[in-house]
């Protein structure tokens, strides 16, 4: 969405890692740094390592679909 490319249906993630992928080499590496198995700390980690990350597109996509920001939600601060 940040590149002003929403997602237009559940298999589109499918091809988000591959070799053909629309986003950048550094933005397949975080995907493959965040994968997780099934244990709760591993969730956890991956989870406290997107958070910033989520932060900073939901600002540039707020800004992009001109949506007003809430910086409370987010604490943004």
């Amino acid at each position: 969405m940040e590149m002003g490319k929403p997602p237009n249906h559940s298999g589109y993630w499918a091809g988000i890692e591959g070799d053909r992928s629309p986003i950048a080499h550094w933005q397949r590496l975080l995907l493959r740094e965040w994968h997780s198995d099934h244990h709760a700390s591993h969730i956890e980690q991956s989870f406290q390592a997107i958070i910033p990350h989520f932060r900073i597109s939901y600002c540039k996509v707020c800004e992009l679909y001109d949506v007003k920001l809430n910086i409370r939600r987010f604490k943004l601060a």
